[in-house]
């Protein structure tokens, strides 16, 4: 008998719960719903500020821009790809296209430029990707004034060893060796 009212106390207890859940989802998808509605409303509105997209017209047209100047720019186009970038002003994919300029001709890319595209995108993945890039060319060259300038913590053991040789190349050796066993005691080969 006990176990009985035990099993029905539990089960009272699960049903009330399912309620509570079964309202709190239906109470969710209502509010989806009237935010969703509320998007619409501001996206289709032409009078109230919002989200403004362009016509699907203008968005095939950005895209085929797009392919041209990524073509441009892996063909060393270098002016047809300017010519056609600057079409994609407010295309979402801009940075990519200006990333893929930088970094195919980082030996002839002007420093201000560089600076100028990681000051635009900071914190992006391709940001990241073209400051390793360009401080491996400057590595490479031995330009470790303008390295140590422009380093940031890397996980990269690679930059992190140049930045180790930068210092060292600088004279800075108590910062050279701060912590070398991190890089130095490794169970596997690094670079």
């Amino acid at each position: 008998m006990r176990q009985a009212s035990h099993s029905c106390l539990t089960d009272r207890r699960l049903s009330k719960q399912f309620v509570a859940f079964l309202l709190a989802v239906i109470s969710l998808a209502v509010i989806n719903g009237f935010t969703a509605l509320n998007a619409h409303a501001r996206v289709s509105s032409t009078g109230s500020p919002g989200i403004q997209l362009p016509e699907r017209a203008q968005f095939e047209r950005q895209r085929l821009l797009f392919l041209d100047a990524e073509k441009a720019i892996l063909a060393k186009q270098t002016r047809q790809a300017q010519k056609l970038m600057k079409q994609l002003s407010n295309y979402p994919l801009l940075p990519y296209l200006e990333y893929l300029q930088l970094s195919r001709s980082i030996r002839k890319t002007k420093e201000r430029d560089i600076i100028t595209y990681l000051d635009t995108y900071p914190n992006t993945r391709l940001a990241d990707r073209l400051r390793s890039a360009w401080l491996k060319h400057m590595a490479s060259r031995k330009q470790w004034t303008n390295f140590l300038r422009h380093y940031t913590a890397s996980s990269s053991t690679t930059l992190q060893c140049h930045h180790r040789t930068a210092l060292l190349a600088k004279k800075r050796y108590k910062e050279a060796f701060q912590d070398i066993q991190t890089l130095w005691l490794i169970g596997r080969s690094q670079d």
